[in-house]
C-alpha cells in the first residue's frame, strides 16, 4: 500500500466514524468480551475487610481494638490460594503489603480499572510490596504452580 492509499482509508475511517459512530451497547458488549476471556480463572472470594462491620470480629483477636489504625485488611480465599493484604493511607496514595499462601509466584498483577497492570515482585516467602496507588477499584492477579490464573473480586481501595 502507498501512502495514498492510507491517507485514503484514514479518511475513509473518519468519515464512517462520524456519519456511524459505534453504538455505546457494542462497546459495552466488548468490554464485556475482553473481561470474559480468562473464565477458566480461579476466583478468590474476599472472606475478611477490617472495615465491614459483618468482619470486624474476626480481625479483633487477632490485632487488637487498634487495627483500625494500622490500616485496612484484606483476605482472600480460594482453592488452596490465600492472599492477605494490608492497606495502608500515605497522603493522597496508598501503600500495600501483602502475602501469597498456596502458590509458587514470583510476581502478581495490580489491575486496576482505570490503567494497565503493574506488575509487582513477590519474595521467596510470597510478600509483596506497592506504594503510591491511587485510591479506587482494583484485584489482584497471580498463577498457580499448575499454571492456572487466580484472581481476586474487585474491591475499592
Amino acid at each position: 500500500m502507498t501512502s495514498e492509499d492510507d491517507d485514503l482509508l484514514a479518511e475513509l475511517r473518519r468519515v464512517v466514524a462520524d456519519a456511524d459512530p459505534v453504538p455505546a451497547s457494542v462497546l459495552a458488549a466488548a468490554d464485556a468480551a475482553i473481561e470474559t476471556r480468562h473464565l477458566d480463572a480461579l476466583l478468590v472470594l474476599l472472606v475478611a475487610d477490617s472495615t465491614r462491620a459483618e468482619h470486624s470480629g474476626e480481625f479483633a483477636a487477632v490485632r487488637g481494638a487498634e487495627a483500625d489504625g494500622d490500616g485496612r485488611v484484606l483476605s482472600y480465599e480460594g482453592g488452596d490460594v490465600r492472599i492477605d493484604v494490608v492497606v495502608h493511607q500515605e497522603a493522597a496514595t496508598l501503600k500495600l503489603v501483602g502475602q501469597l499462601e498456596g502458590t509458587t509466584n514470583t510476581e502478581i498483577l495490580l489491575e486496576r480499572a482505570d490503567r494497565d497492570a503493574e506488575r509487582l515482585a513477590v519474595d521467596d516467602l510470597g510478600r509483596f510490596l506497592v506504594a503510591g496507588v491511587a485510591p479506587g477499584p482494583a484485584r489482584l492477579r497471580c498463577r498457580t504452580p499448575a499454571g492456572g490464573t487466580v484472581v481476586t473480586e474487585w474491591v475499592t481501595l
